[in-house]
């Protein structure tokens, strides 16, 4: 919100404009194509939006589209509006006022009055509409009499209506259903009434329509959220029967996301399903400090700052076209491109082209085809469809059809006709049609005619009595005796081919099998260190048994020379390749893991927790090991005890447990080979008395313990003189729940049984267990005087709602089970739903207590997590 200096009143009068507008979903995005000169018309407007809580979204939402985008520049108001200026869209509500602002006949003509005394000023308002809050839903419920046409009851409050706060419907028709006089159209025909006073009187001001909140949950995919999406349609039918009409579309634009979403649930009545819309879940969410999405913190308003922004880029789109802008977004860029990018088409060959067209929200977003014939020629359909013409470049053109002038070109080669392959000849290197088996030959092909378009040739043989296989290269390997075909053919679709026969002689042992073997079956080499690897290669008349090294290196490296001799690279696996030489194509894999060099341990100190060396009999004591170097590869050790004059037991985590007194040395092992240890002596005193048993009983000897209450507990140790007398305490949660301290006070939590654990803390294991029952308290009871008010969700994760409907409340107080205060304040006036936080408290009951003038009312609350 800006201060602002002009004094000078600026008066407005607003643009002709063709077409209807309605600002609803489909427009929200367009607000950033507003002309320069229409932003600045906007910037003298003066806008009010007379309502309720609901109406500050219209405000929020400004200002946080300022934030987003600053060309957007906005002064918010409540009561008297700012002095003229075309510095700023004063954006604002000058009257606070409900449903009665239509329903009411005094009220609609105080609002003409507030529109007179505002032109007086010569600081007119330009923009007015409702803003709706709950007056379609709230108050009153779905009831009366069906509706016959729409199968509905409908719902809605009617204050200072001529028949009260009561239920409302579509038309005057609808009074035999609810009872009650006002309607939609009373809504339509206070507007009305406000537009021809204008009118009348010359007045700048535009009265636009508007449709209601979309975001009470509790309406979702019932009748009375049904029944609202019938009076927005009402209104919706109502605008379009009027070019003349202007509709803001509240409803439509939050029932919309960002991503073009729209969100629809479901009324199940009965075995129909009766979809309507719902504010889409993206629209409740806030904007942090980088513009993505978090959770909502409620400010008023009702919805997140997503929708409240989407509304606020709808209302500058809807008022530049109250100031002249005929809505049109015109072309900026185009970018011609071709079917399968091609940049050459054949002549007589027809090419498919295309056009993307900037900005995507375009309205004409059509473009004219043509060609600039070159040193070529072609010719092009409206589609796009071009037909090569005379061989040579060409020109496309596709020029926006709206007018801006934009246009882009794409330089096009016309091609002459492709030339054919007409002949090929199949030799080889040397002439030779004879090759020995395992041996390879190069195979040629001489294409005609030399000026062939496409000369390249695909490969392949065709065995007869013989076999063989051939590169993409015509490279012929013989594999068995005997004789085959080798076939060159055209690659350019024509079908021509030439065959050579070859004959495959000799006889060739062929490689059948290959193992790798490591010493000792190793599967592990030390980084620097070699590993010599050997293969067994079968058959073993193998004509060659030959075989070629080689490492694929993968999360670590290593070297492999000729004969198989491994070097270990940087840590990580490895893969041995060994692949025989002839054309078996037989080989074999071994995996390999390079490991670092380790790091034996050098020194080990052994240490007690405080430095103890002296212990009574029956304690424990944790002895640690010090273990160098740090990087040791292996640190772990190993514990043992050697006894003494005294005798001691010791764990695999080094927990000394003293047994008879005198002396013991604890050793601690290093566990990687080196044979590295240290030892420590301990000194046992006297043996230590081990408890052989507990009892537990309560304060007067009681078993049972109201919720919220305290009760202590005693233990008694035998024997007596047991060295060690504190006991551990503990409660078990049964179906009920409690705390306890270690002096044995316990707290009542839940409803329900719990165990209580008193254990000895020698060492001996000894316990002993005692079971309590948690009753309900008789303090607070869930009994009340019948509340006209309504609570939910119940239970809850910590987040209540409190509908007091027609109710004023002068205080709200929440109890624990015990009667202890933990929230307590003064709701704000006419607040009609009240959000109770409690998600800082833990789960359990909680008892609610609203104070009005005339009553007070309890409610029982859940949180459950």
């Amino acid at each position: 919100m800006r201060k602002i200096l002009v004094t000078t009143a600026l008066m407005y009068v607003f643009a002709i404009v063709n077409a209807q507008i309605v600002a609803d979903h489909s427009i929200v995005d367009h607000y950033a194509e507003i002309p320069e000169v229409y932003i600045d018309s906007v910037k003298k407007m003066l806008v009010s939006i007379p309502g309720e809580s609901h109406s500050e979204a219209y405000r929020n939402g400004q200002n946080l589209l300022e934030q987003l985008d600053p060309t957007f520049q906005v002064q918010i108001y409540l009561g008297s509006p700012p002095p003229a200026t075309d510095q700023y869209l004063r954006m604002g509500m000058h009257r606070e006022g409900g449903e009665y602002l239509f329903f009411n006949e005094s009220r609609v003509e105080e609002l003409k009055g507030d529109i007179t005394q505002q032109n007086s000023t010569g600081n007119p308002f330009h923009v007015m509409g409702f803003g709706w809050c709950y007056d379609m839903t709230h108050d009153n419920d779905p009831g009366g009499i069906e509706d016959p046409v729409y199968s509905v009851r409908w719902a809605g409050r009617s204050v200072e209506g001529p028949d009260g706060n009561m239920r409302w419907g579509l038309d005057e028709g609808d009074e035999a259903l609810t009872g009650n006089r006002v309607s939609m159209d009373t809504y339509l025909e206070a507007v009305e009434s406000w537009i021809l006073h204008c009118e009348e009187n010359s007045y700048p001001t535009r009265w636009i329509f508007t449709t209601g909140p979309v975001d009470y949950y509790y309406h979702a995919g019932t009748e009375n959220g049904f029944q609202r999406e019938i009076k927005h349609d009402y209104i919706r039918d109502y605008v379009a029967e009027d070019t003349s009409r202007i509709l803001f579309d509240y409803a439509d634009i939050l029932c919309w996301s960002n991503s073009g979403e729209q969100n629809i649930v479901v009324w199940h009545d009965g075995d129909s399903l009766r979809p309507h819309a719902q504010i889409h879940p993206n629209n409740m969410m806030d904007y942090n400090s980088s513009w993505n999405l978090i959770p909502h913190t409620e400010d008023g308003d009702h919805i997140g700052e997503v929708g409240t922004v989407r509304m606020a880029k709808a209302m500058w789109w809807m008022l530049a076209r109250m100031a002249g802008w005929d809505g049109n977004i015109p072309v900026r860029e185009i970018q011609v491109s071709s079917y399968e990018d091609s940049t050459r088409v054949m002549t007589g060959s027809e090419w498919q082209f295309s056009a993307t067209v900037t900005p995507k929200l375009a309205t004409d977003k059509t473009v004219i085809w043509s060609v600039i014939n070159g040193t070529g020629t072609a010719s092009i359909s409206s589609t796009g469809l071009l037909k090569g013409g005379l061989p040579g470049m060409v020109e496309v053109v596709a020029l926006a059809h709206d007018g801006s002038g934009v246009a882009d070109t794409m330089d096009l080669t016309i091609a002459e006709p492709l030339v054919p392959v007409s002949s090929i000849t199949v030799t080889t290197v040397g002439g030779i049609i004879e090759v020995d088996m395992g041996s390879s030959l190069q195979c040629l092909a001489t294409v005609l005619p030399d000026t062939a378009t496409n000369a390249e040739l695909s490969w392949s043989v065709f065995n007869t009595t013989g076999t063989s296989s051939i590169s993409e290269d015509g490279l012929l390997m013989a594999l068995t005796p005997g004789m085959v075909d080798v076939i060159a053919t055209a690659g350019d679709g024509t079908g021509v081919a030439d065959t050579l026969q070859v004959t495959i002689t000799g006889t060739v042992i062929l490689v059948s099998d290959v193992e790798i073997v490591s010493p000792g079956g190793a599967s592990e080499v030390i980084s620097g260190e070699d590993l010599q690897f050997t293969a067994t290669v079968l058959p073993v008349n193998a004509t060659n048994p030959a075989v070629t090294w080689s490492v694929i290196n993968g999360t670590g490296s290593a070297t492999i020379t000729s004969e198989g001799l491994l070097t270990g690279g940087l840590p990580g696996m490895v893969e041995v390749l060994a692949l025989a030489q002839d054309i078996s194509g037989m080989g074999d894999t071994l995996e390999l893991t390079v490991t670092v060099p380790p790091v034996p341990v050098t020194s080990i100190t052994v240490s007690t927790a405080g430095g103890i060396t002296e212990i009574e009999g029956g304690a424990s004591l944790q002895c640690a090991a010090t273990v160098l170097p740090q990087d040791a590869t292996n640190p772990a050790v190993v514990w043992s005890v050697v006894n003494g004059t005294g005798s001691a037991t010791i764990s695999a985590e080094g927990l000394l447990l003293a047994m008879t007194s005198g002396t013991v040395a604890v050793m601690a092992t290093a566990s990687d080979g080196s044979n590295i240890s240290h030892s420590l002596a301990i000194t046992i005193t006297s043996s230590a008395i081990l408890v052989s048993s507990i009892s537990i009983s309560s304060a007067g000897g009681v078993r049972n313990v109201d919720e919220g209450n305290t009760l202590q507990f005693f233990a008694s140790i035998l024997p007596a003189n047991a060295t060690t007398l504190t006991i551990a305490w503990s409660v078990g949660q049964g179906t009920g729940s409690a705390t306890i301290t270690q002096n044995g006070l316990l707290t009542a939590g839940t409803e329900g049984a719990v165990l209580v654990t008193a254990s000895a803390r020698d060492g001996s294991g000894v316990s002993t267990n005692f079971a309590l029952t948690i009753n309900a308290p008789d303090g607070l009871s869930d009994s009340r005087t019948k509340s006209p008010m309504v609570l939910y969700p119940n239970p809850s994760p910590g987040k209540f709602y409190l509908d007091v409907g027609t109710l004023t409340l002068d205080k709200i107080q929440v109890f624990s089970v015990v009667g202890s205060i933990v929230r307590e304040w003064i709701p704000e006036p006419g607040e009609r739903v009240i959000e109770i936080d409690l998600s800082d408290q833990h789960s359990g009951a909680f008892f609610i207590h609203a104070f009005s003038k005339e009553q007070s009312y309890i409610h029982r609350i859940i949180i459950s997590r």
